[in-house]
């Protein structure tokens, strides 16, 4: 689209921040609407692991729900052959649990991608992407409304889930 140093990111996107704050809702919208349309094409299964932290007691029990979500997913995709985790590193914890959680499955048979930014892989922008999606739909499903930032960009719930929510559940895993 003529941005050679853009990375998709979804939630600065839809609140107009982080390098997108002068871009019209247009351009957004158009931006946001390519990915999607990315999304869509690309051979991809996804699940979200979300986590509620009001109803944990602790973050060893955050740690522990969260490495049952990752072994119960690779459990369903991850059937044979060599598996490469891309991940930024950006949370210590996080990358630790990932190569516990990998390490215990897989012994050898798998690898870390070192030096992983999101620019230079569109899947990980697309994981984004879900990741934002995901936060509306279950806020959505808490009955709790959009921002003020969503529903301008989105045009309210019933469009969200129509035109974003719907696309993505069928790569649901």
């Amino acid at each position: 689209m003529g941005f050679p140093n853009l990375c998709f990111h979804a939630g600065p996107l839809i609140r107009r921040e982080d390098g997108y704050e002068y871009m019209s809702w247009e351009l957004r919208s158009r931006i946001f609407s390519k990915m999607m349309a990315f999304a869509r094409r690309a051979p991809f299964r996804y699940r979200c692991l979300c986590i509620d932290k009001r109803f944990v007691s602790s973050e060893a029990q955050v740690l522990a729900d969260l490495k049952l979500g990752i072994v119960d997913f690779l459990d369903t995709v991850c059937h044979a052959g060599k598996v490469k985790v891309y991940y930024d590193c950006g949370q210590a914890v996080l990358t630790n649990l990932i190569h516990d959680v990998m390490s215990e499955r897989y012994g050898g048979g798998w690898e870390f991608a070192h030096g992983v930014r999101p620019s230079r892989y569109r899947l990980f922008q697309v994981a984004d992407l879900v990741c934002t999606v995901s936060l509306i739909e279950r806020r959505l499903s808490e009955c709790l409304s959009m921002t003020r930032s969503e529903y301008a960009f989105f045009g309210g719930p019933r469009n969200f889930k129509r035109m974003v929510l719907k696309p993505l559940r069928r790569k649901l895993v």
